[in-house]
């Protein structure tokens, strides 16, 4: 098909090019909130009197199912919207997917092999033993402490669904935004820096995570004991916040215009918070209010600038080394601090 140029009038293909990135971010949330809501009206339509044994222990079918939602359903459908609209934006030949199928490099490797692991139940096994099983605990005796001294009901329930998730944001986001600066604090930086080691942004880098960022699991499981909320309540919540993570992760090279600069946090800002190869940093929140408030807030970068941090990683699909070594420095700088100099040289 020939194409005649029109004068003051945009060829075809260069208004379809011109149109499609902005369409694929409109169509962004808008897809993401219909699997949030898919996942939720599946989850509520299981069966709760069904009770299965699961490992000697009963366990009602809702329970079992809630579980296997989160690490399966919710990036199962997600996954593949995010792709995708990093695809429309980027091109197949730049987009993660990509990269992961045809001969992924080391870094990718290694966002291959935990992400299959952070969706495994032994991550979330450890994840627990990591903090003993009280955080969770202490959340409840709190959320139970606050509303007999106070009377304050932190439980959500009776709320209705567009008033929950906004509130579960703003707490949850301020909660987040703290656990993430004390990652970056001499004492959790060797674990944490597992995560910023990746040299190239790849949509799954969102789950390189180390099972002992202790931190992240505190604030996490502590938000799980105070508030009480329904779970399919919660299950929107999460395909939001896992979206939004993936997102951010990707190579997309946008700053979201005034919603990045003003209220969720954009692929360009998170680039920065990456491209600091120090433990010092900014961006640390994932909607801009936290870091604005708190004075964190760092300028968005583009695709260009390098991201990683100086020091011997080997990335690769074996992590193993990689994480037991940063499980040691992380113990010895608790242990004895300062007698450990982290791999930037602070």
């Amino acid at each position: 098909m020939k194409f005649v140029e029109v004068p003051g009038v945009l060829p075809e293909p260069a208004l379809a090019g011109r149109w499609r990135r902005p369409v694929a971010l409109a169509l962004l949330p808008v897809l993401v909130v219909a699997a949030a809501l898919a996942i939720q009206a599946g989850y509520a339509a299981l069966p709760r009197s069904i009770i299965v044994e699961l490992l000697g222990y009963p366990m009602s079918l809702g329970d079992f199912a809630l579980v296997l939602v989160r690490k399966l359903a919710v990036p199962a459908l997600v996954l593949p919207i995010v792709f995708a609209v990093e695809a429309a934006c980027c091109g197949w030949e730049d987009s993660s997917l990509r990269a992961i199928l045809k001969r992924p490099s080391r870094s990718i490797r290694s966002d291959i092999t935990m992400f299959l692991l952070i969706h495994t139940p032994l991550f979330r096994l450890a994840r627990i033993v990591f903090t003993l099983g009280l955080v969770q605990i202490a959340g409840d005796v709190a959320r139970l402490w606050l509303q007999q001294t106070t009377g304050l009901d932190l439980s959500l329930a009776g709320w209705p669904l567009v008033a929950m998730v906004p509130a579960l944001l703003l707490v949850d986001t301020f909660l987040d935004y703290w656990a993430h600066r004390i990652q970056h604090s001499r004492r959790f930086w060797p674990v944490h820096r597992f995560h910023h080691a990746a040299d190239e942004f790849c949509v799954l880098t969102a789950d390189r995570i180390h099972p002992g960022d202790l931190p992240q699991l505190v604030f996490s499981f502590f938000l799980i004991g105070l508030f009480v909320v329904p779970e399919d309540v919660f299950l929107v919540y999460s395909t939001l916040i896992v979206a939004l993570r993936y997102t951010i992760h990707s190579r997309i090279d946008t700053d979201f215009g005034w919603i990045g600069r003003w209220l969720i946090l954009s692929p360009g800002h998170h680039r920065a918070h990456h491209a600091d190869v120090n433990r010092s940093s900014g961006n640390f929140a994932l909607i801009t209010l936290w870091d604005r408030l708190f004075g964190t807030l760092k300028p968005t970068v583009d695709r260009a600038t390098p991201i990683g941090v100086e020091g011997d990683y080997r990335h690769g699909y074996w992590t193993g080394a990689d994480l037991v070594r940063d499980s040691i420095e992380m113990v010895r700088e608790i242990v004895r601090p300062g007698d450990v100099q982290d791999r930037t040289g602070r």
